[in-house]
């Protein structure tokens, strides 16, 4: 007997005179832009699978929102690609971009206290 490489019940595509490639990463994308998840949901994440980008690594937004939306997307309440984060922008001070983790030069930290 046969092996069967796929789930019974699985709907067969043929792919005559078709060609297949596999999904496409992007390793730099903003999906919480301004703190905007909603433009993310509603039009980038439908434009990426539309493309075939099916994994995205976001590189710096709203860890709340993107841990959100991955949920969504892993619990299958909404169709969208793998998301990893790194977490919020490192920025300088002031920041430029929100969300951001302010980062200072030594010199512009406060002294430390002598208690």
């Amino acid at each position: 007997m046969a092996r069967r490489l796929f789930r019974a019940g699985a709907q067969v595509v043929s792919a005559t005179s078709k060609f297949l490639i596999p999904g496409l990463p992007t390793c730099n994308v903003h999906l919480t832009g301004a703190g905007e998840p909603r433009g993310s949901r509603e039009f980038i994440i439908p434009l990426l699978l539309a493309n075939g980008i099916t994994t995205v690594r976001d590189m710096g937004g709203n860890v709340e929102d993107l841990a959100r939306l991955r949920i969504e997307i892993s619990s299958g309440i909404r169709l969208g690609p793998q998301i990893v984060f790194a977490g919020p922008y490192l920025d300088g001070d002031p920041p430029a971009y929100q969300p951001s983790i302010v980062v200072k030069t030594r010199e512009k930290r406060a002294p430390p206290s002598t208690g």
